[in-house]
């Protein structure tokens, strides 16, 4: 369930990244501050995700494959 959840997240983090890049325009300082609140909120969750699948390994490797 953990690693589900971390999955989920990372994703979603990995979307808002990708959208982030998606919006940068050289002249438009709105689209980038925009693109920058985006980025910052795609790393916390891409962060937390990353954490949360790793959490779900290590406890799934201790308990096992029938686990």
């Amino acid at each position: 369930m953990i690693r589900n959840v971390g999955t989920i997240l990372l994703a979603v983090g990995f979307v808002l990244l990708a959208v982030a890049v998606l919006l940068r325009d050289p002249v438009a300082l709105d689209a980038n501050i925009g693109a920058g609140i985006l980025s910052l909120a795609g790393l916390a969750l891409g962060g937390v995700g990353l954490v949360l699948v790793v959490i779900g390994a290590v406890v799934g490797r201790r308990r096992g494959p029938a686990g």
